[in-house]
């Protein structure tokens, strides 16, 4: 996974809420991938025996869960910034 960007203008910065409500953010370059969010979660010891979803901003485009994919955070509407939620799919 690459080094979190600076506070450069062109930046996106993420807030993801966590299953116990708790939330982390990163920030990543524009052109980073929805892929390399999903590298990012799984490395969180908080996400590592949870079997969880990654679900879009209310309000946004997109529907259903976010997947994997190697769109970007721009093609996908996050940038500058967005809130994402992880659900947790055993609750």
């Amino acid at each position: 996974m690459a080094a979190e960007p600076g506070r450069e203008s062109t930046a996106t910065t993420l807030k993801v809420r966590l299953p116990s409500g708790r939330a982390v953010v990163r920030r990543f370059t524009a052109d980073a991938t929805a892929a390399d969010v999903f590298s990012w979660l799984q490395s969180l010891d908080e996400l590592a025996d949870v079997n969880w979803t990654l679900v879009p901003p209310i309000g946004s485009d997109i529907e259903g869960e976010l997947l994997p994919t190697d769109e970007t955070l721009c093609e996908l509407g996050f940038a500058p910034h967005a809130l994402l939620n992880i659900r947790d799919d055993d609750a």
